[in-house]
C-alpha cells in the first residue's frame, strides 16, 4: 500500500477519535453505578470530562421497567463540569436507572448514557 494512503487512512482514523473526544462523558456519579445504598439517596450528582452547558444537561431517575420517577432540576455545583439534582421523594427498596444527556459547553455536541443502582432494606 501506498505511503500517501497509509498516512491518509491513519489521519482519518486520529480525526474520528479526535472528535468523540469532543462528547462530555459520564466521569463519576454519585451514586455510583451499580452501587447498592441502604436508604434512598438524596441527590444525584454526576461529573462530567470536560464542561457542560445547563439548559442541555438533564437528569431522570427511573424505575429497571423504564418508567419515568422523577425527571430533576438540574444545577451547576463545581465549575461547569459537575451537575446535581435533588430528588424531591424518597425512593424504595429496588432497583433504579439513572438517565443523563448534556451539551458539550465546548462546541454544544449532545452526549448521553445511562447506569443503575439499587436501593435495599
Amino acid at each position: 500500500m501506498p505511503v500517501f494512503k497509509m498516512t491518509l487512512i491513519f489521519a482519518t482514523a486520529a480525526g474520528l477519535l479526535g472528535a468523540a473526544a469532543f462528547h462530555a462523558g459520564l466521569k463519576s456519579s454519585v451514586p455510583a453505578r451499580n452501587a447498592v445504598l441502604k436508604e434512598s439517596p438524596k441527590t444525584i450528582t454526576l461529573t462530567f470530562t470536560e464542561g457542560v452547558i445547563l439548559p442541555a444537561t438533564g437528569i431522570s431517575v427511573l424505575k429497571a421497567d423504564s418508567t419515568l420517577v422523577e425527571k430533576l432540576i438540574v444545577r451547576a455545583v463545581a465549575g461547569d463540569t459537575t451537575v446535581a439534582g435533588t430528588l424531591t421523594r424518597t425512593l424504595g427498596p429496588g432497583s433504579y436507572l439513572v438517565k443523563w444527556r448534556n451539551g458539550s459547553a465546548d462546541d454544544g455536541h449532545v452526549n448521553s448514557g445511562i447506569y443503575a443502582f439499587k436501593v435495599v432494606p
